[in-house]
């Protein structure tokens, strides 16, 4: 199991990856002071993705107050890698929200709807 956290302004990503599960752990605020960390998080785990033998992504925003349409197009760029790779990729995306943030049911129904095969939404 390998383990990692990341701090940037009010934002706090912890990862994990073990037997062919990646969860992402996302809380505080995603915003433009911490748009550079979670691309950088995020692209560390997209390589640990491709490099192992992925199949799911767990993404917990339950506690992610907010996220800005910057931070959250690397989700989007991932999600799009994946759909398009070549052999396909075997990684689905799961992600956990918290059904009171508002922002989060239209942005992850939003990401459903991109790549309707490869996320699902946990309320």
């Amino acid at each position: 199991m390998h383990r990692e956290s990341v701090s940037e302004g009010e934002l706090r990503v912890e990862s994990s990856f073990d037997e062919g599960v990646i969860d992402l752990r996302l809380s505080g605020c995603a915003d433009a002071r911490s748009t550079s960390s979670l691309g950088d998080a995020l692209g560390r785990a997209a390589t640990e993705a491709r490099q192992g033998a992925v199949r799911e992504v767990c993404v917990d925003m339950r506690d992610l107050e907010f996220m800005n349409s910057s931070c959250f197009k690397h989700f989007v760029t991932w999600i799009c890698a994946v759909q398009d790779a070549v052999p396909p990729a075997p990684q689905r995306f799961r992600f956990r929200s918290n059904p009171k943030m508002l922002w989060q049911r239209r942005s992850l129904h939003a990401l459903a709807g991109l790549a309707a095969d490869l996320v699902s939404i946990e309320n």
